[in-house]
């Protein structure tokens, strides 16, 4: 388990989202707030700092059961889990099973089951640590790619009529996705499960009044008691014993095919994070620049009614990105779990508004500064061009929304 000290660090990183903020804050109350005197600007930023590390210290003190892998997101832990849980049930009922039939034994199927054993095991101790790579989410992402090496690797081991099943969904799977090269790995898998089960198709046929894909497939023959070739009575029951070679073969395509398609999922799910982690960091960064600004306001003595002015004016955009954000998600109808990307959205969409409607304000008075005052006074004009300014970050948030819809539909499939 990981120590208080570092969960504590993980905690400070994971609530670092909104202390550049809440140090605006502070600092601009306390300048309005406070006595001018000739060392007002100075108190003002030296105890706004101070005030944001203590309630920082505080914040990350209720945050650190957040550090963990349940904490941080408990749906996606909830998915892990149960593949962990499902993958060691499966493993010890196979080699139960290996146990009762000595016929089994071999060194090539040690090797693979030491290496799904292993997989399932840094996964499990993946899973019981915290740190960062869960307030991050990256370590949802490692997880579920031990997971998968781990089913891949259930395949080499699992007895022929599972693996037909497997074989079966892969291709289900391997139809709806979107990987290159797909009719191609879609025909090898085809011809691996033929060999399998030479009379899967013949069954479909029958069900199917002799039509669809089994018309393709050369239907198999069994020698009759005299000699002459007929069908099988129950095509699903044939006698098959398949060559270890032949069978080997099909184990490793279908294994191949597998892969594919778990690291097609896994680098949309990575892309998801990634492009979370990268809002958190920009809106970390953002929260600076207002912060630095804000400090190089206040040391430049900048008039009071000119900060309350701009105050209002950030408030106004933050209120209407914020109300824009809230209902653009309840249009939305992705229902993947999203590693938060939407909370970390609704706390970037209020600063990164508030911004911009002050920058449109600035930018409308120099534009205007031939018929209208320049000054940066609280009137109609303003307030409605901050409220227009307000809406420009929802450009950006289409942008990633996009991502996550995408994600949705590789998911579904």
């Amino acid at each position: 388990m990981l120590s208080s000290v570092a969960r504590f660090r993980s905690a400070l990183v994971g609530t670092s989202t909104l202390i550049p903020v809440l140090a605006s804050l502070f600092t601009l109350a306390l300048y309005i707030g406070l006595p001018k005197t000739d060392f007002s600007s100075l108190n003002a930023i030296a105890g706004g700092a101070l005030l944001t590390l203590i309630v920082w210290m505080f914040m990350a003190i209720s945050y650190m059961d957040y550090t963990t892998a349940r904490g941080a997101d408990a749906y996606s832990y909830n998915l892990l889990i149960t593949t962990l849980v499902r993958l060691r049930a499966l493993t010890q009922f196979y080699l139960d099973e290996r146990s009762l039939d000595k016929l089994t034994k071999s060194s090539i199927y040690d090797i693979y089951t030491r290496e799904l054993q292993n997989y399932l095991e840094i996964a499990d101790i993946q899973l019981s640590q915290g740190g960062t790579v869960w307030v991050s989410a990256i370590g949802y992402v490692i997880v579920s790619r031990l997971l998968h090496r781990a089913e891949e690797a259930l395949i080499e081991i699992e007895p022929q009529t599972a693996l037909i099943e497997d074989g079966s969904r892969i291709q289900v799977a391997l139809e709806n996705s979107t990987i290159r090269n797909k009719e191609y790995y879609l025909r090898t898998l085809e011809r691996m499960l033929d060999y399998l089960n030479p009379g899967r198709f013949q069954h479909f046929q029958k069900s199917n009044g002799g039509k669809a894909k089994g018309d393709m497939v050369a239907s198999p023959i069994v020698p009759s008691e005299a000699g002459e070739a007929s069908e099988p009575s129950n095509p699903m029951h044939i006698a098959h014993s398949p060559d270890p070679f032949r069978e080997s073969e099909a184990r490793a395509s279908i294994r191949q095919i597998s892969n594919l398609l778990n690291e097609s999922q896994d680098d949309q799910w990575e892309k998801l994070i990634h492009a979370r982690n990268q809002l958190t960091k920009t809106t970390v960064l953002t929260g600076l620049t207002l912060y630095f600004l804000l400090a190089f306001a206040i040391v430049t003595i900048v008039p009071i009614p000119v900060l309350q002015s701009a105050t209002f004016f950030f408030l106004i955009g933050a209120g209407v990105g914020l109300f824009s954000r809230l209902y653009a998600q309840s249009r939305s109808d992705s229902s993947i779990d999203n590693v938060r990307l939407a909370g970390v959205r609704l706390m970037a969409a209020p600063l990164f508004s508030g911004l911009a409607a002050i920058g449109g304000v600035v930018v409308m008075q120099k534009v205007a500064a031939t018929s209208v005052s320049p000054s940066f006074d609280l009137n109609l004009f303003n307030i409605l061009v901050a409220a227009a300014f307000g809406l420009t970050p929802n450009l950006f948030f289409s942008a990633i929304q996009k991502q996550v819809e995408a994600v949705d539909n590789s998911k579904k499939t």
